[in-house]
Order: C-alpha cells, then structure tokens, then sequence
C-alpha cells in the first residue's frame, strides 16, 4: 500500500493515517515496516510542494 504526500514531513500523519482507514476497510492487516521514499530536496524545494511516497507492507486478513 503506498499515498504521494505532497507537503510538510509534519503533515505526514493524517496521510498515514488515511492509510491505516484504507487498510481496515479492505480487511487488509500491515506486514513489515513504514517506508518513506523522498522524492524533493528539502533544501531546494518550498515545504507545501515537498513530495514523499509513503509505504506499508499489506497481507489479506
């Protein structure tokens, strides 16, 4: 399972949190670790167009 977040790193928990929604509404169960794969330089990029692909490992329940 994985969501474009597009914005500040400290915005990331309502994305992972609509994550774990979607998880439980298609009777999914997390299986291994979070990922987060940056895709902007922070030092370059303004904060609202920062992009990180979030990951989750899914198994059906």
């Amino acid at each position: 399972m994985q969501l474009l977040h597009t914005g500040s790193y400290y915005e990331e928990e309502a994305s992972v949190d609509r994550i774990h929604q979607y998880i439980r509404q298609h009777h999914l169960e997390v299986n291994g670790v979070h990922h987060e794969i940056y895709l902007n330089d922070p030092g370059k990029t303004p904060v609202e167009k920062l992009q990180t692909i979030l990951r989750l490992n899914v198994k059906t329940a």
